[in-house]
């Protein structure tokens, strides 16, 4: 490729752009700032056009609030770039925070109904996180009761508009309108996308709000007797928000033929625990029932302690079910829990690839509270199951407890040991005796994903993870503190009994500085790892992470490692 320089008047050459495959370019563009981006056009087309796919895949929209508003502009200018519209698959609208003022004009909804069209019907994926209602007008006050009041004569619109017609009447006020409005917008517009793969729904607490004058409702998804433009075509439906709003969330005798993930999240309920336990058998397990034949993954995750009982048991069996993720509050498990969980997983023992099995804190809580009982959990009949097709594990706990709690799940996990691919341990910090536990019951040829949490990081540790899982691509790492493995006082022996993985002394907690001594001649050239995170303890995600020497060692002794906390190696090593 040459570039004349301007300057001069003489031509200059640069170095033509590699021919790479383009996930390889993929990599190097999410290193590119906007402006890069832009710059790239009149370089490189192709590789303008691999920037574009990338970086605007998924579209968040704040909210459409009218022609004026942020988040309309977005919306606009996006669906006005014919480069980049085609490119967009995912589709998010945080708040709809509306004001009846802002319906006042026409022009809103020409503006939206406009971009609306020109997004086609490429869109996979529409999420919609619906706000609790806050009005920015007051409703006028009559001195006439509202049932003998006249309708108002409905407000002319344009024919065909998103919007279609608000019309007063003398049941609504001009609060209840708009946000009718909104509810009729959206619907209208998941109406248009034919071809629409996946949607997110979250709704909040109903009952908070019925507390007020603004009480609302929303109800997206198709009900009985109504057909969907996308109802051929959805394959993932997410929802989320407080149970009490399943009732217009989940439709009734409706059924998605092709629907195949499945995921509820719950903020919050009913204040009754029984008004959540028969929504559980009356309103979830049911939509799960009808959809035996084509689900594939369901995941429930939850912020209140909840009996899953009639869950377990309403679901019924899934004949294509791979996936299934529970996550919720710790809590006393009754007898019936615990067989009904004990006959889920054996319904499903032939087809499960993927088990995670997570408990948090309870929402509110402001102190750790978690406190597991191992012979609550580890001697229930779900542990003295074998999983033949299991692939993927999770066991997550968001603190340490007892230490029989470690003898139970390394055990569960050495059930598994010749099948699993992906194993995470998350929430449960390993002492090096537990470590050295873990690598004699657990160490297979076939894992390829670990997570685990170390109290003490050292060179040995690093060593052994490298002679039992030959095979790891990535590592999730989590240390506490570092020590020093090697002394003249205490050298380092091999177990010949152990399949040679070394010996782990109790080792003091060092410096960086002597920590670096071990690490200095430490060079595992054989291990084929690609992918590693690595944080502290204390650090919520791998982002926090803050790079120090301790993980520029561990890097270096990795050769082969392409990629650390979702950055390059080498931009890794230079922080």
């Amino acid at each position: 490729m040459s570039l004349r320089n301007p300057s001069s008047g003489r031509p200059s050459t640069a170095r033509p752009i590699p021919q790479l495959p383009d996930d390889l370019w993929a990599h190097v563009c999410r290193f590119l700032t906007d402006e890069q981006v832009r710059g790239m056009y009149s370089l490189n087309r192709s590789l303008y056009r691999i920037a574009m796919v990338l970086r605007y895949r998924e579209v968040s929209v704040g909210s459409l609030q009218g022609a004026g508003s942020e988040g309309a502009k977005r919306c606009l200018s996006i669906a006005d770039n014919a480069e980049l519209r085609g490119h967009i698959q995912s589709l998010l609208f945080t708040s709809t925070r509306f004001g009846v003022n802002e319906f006042s004009s026409s022009d809103n909804f020409a503006a939206a109904e406009a971009a609306i069209k020109k997004f086609g019907d490429q869109l996979a994926v529409v999420k919609v996180a619906v706000t609790r209602w806050k009005s920015k007008v007051q409703s006028p006050e009559s001195p006439i009761a509202p049932q003998f009041q006249r309708p108002l004569s409905p407000s002319p619109r344009p024919s065909g508009s998103l919007s279609r017609t608000i019309s007063l009447s003398r049941r609504k006020t001009q609060e209840q309108v708009a946000r009718d409005q909104v509810i009729a917008d959206l619907s209208f517009f998941l109406g248009h996308l034919p071809k629409l793969r996946a949607l997110t729904i979250h709704h909040p607490d109903p009952g908070e709000e019925t507390k007020h004058e603004d009480a609302w409702s929303l109800s997206l998804l198709p009900q009985c007797g109504s057909e969907a433009p996308y109802a051929t075509s959805l394959r993932t439906l997410a929802l989320s928000g407080s149970i009490a709003s399943w009732k217009r969330l989940i439709p009734h005798y409706y059924e998605w033929p092709h629907l195949v993930e499945f995921d509820v999240k719950v903020d919050d309920g009913y204040q009754n625990a029984q008004d959540n336990t028969y929504a559980l058998r009356l309103e979830l397990a049911p939509f799960i029932r009808r959809h035996s034949k084509t689900l594939m993954g369901v995941s429930f995750r939850s912020a209140m302690a909840l009996d899953l009982t009639s869950l377990y048991d309403g679901m019924g069996w899934l004949p294509h079910l791979e996936s299934f993720e529970i996550e919720q509050p710790y809590f006393p498990p009754s007898l019936n829990h615990s067989d009904a969980l004990n006959q889920l997983l054996l319904r499903h023992r032939d087809t499960l690839k993927s088990f995670k099995w997570s408990f948090v804190d309870p929402s509110g809580a402001t102190v750790q509270s978690f406190k597991l009982n191992p012979q609550d959990w580890f001697e229930q009949p779900p542990y003295h199951l074998t999983l033949p097709s299991l692939r993927h594990l999770r066991l997550s706990f968001p603190g340490p407890s007892e230490s029989a709690l470690f003898e139970g799940a390394h055990f569960y996990c050495a059930r598994h040991t010749s099948t699993i691919t992906q194993l995470r341990l998350s929430g449960i910090s390993l002492k090096l005796f537990q470590f050295h536990e873990l690598l004699l019951l657990v160490g297979s040829k076939h894992l390829q994903e670990l997570d685990i949490s170390l109290d003490v990081l050292t060179s040995a540790v690093l060593s052994n993870l490298s002679t039992k899982f030959a095979a790891l691509k990535t590592l999730r790492l989590t240390y506490a503190s570092v020590g020093r493995q090697k002394s003249t006082s205490e050298p380092i022996l091999v177990d010949p009994t152990a399949g040679g993985i070394l010996k782990i002394p109790n080792v003091p907690v060092v410096k960086t500085w002597q920590f670096r001594q071990d690490m200095a001649t430490l060079v595992l050239s054989g291990w084929q790892l690609v992918e590693l995170y690595l944080k502290k303890s204390g650090d919520r995600s791998w982002r926090e992470y803050k790079v120090d020497q301790v993980g520029k060692l561990v890097v270096k002794s990795l050769p082969r490692i392409g990629f650390v906390n979702d950055m390059y190696r080498e931009a890794f090593l230079q922080l």
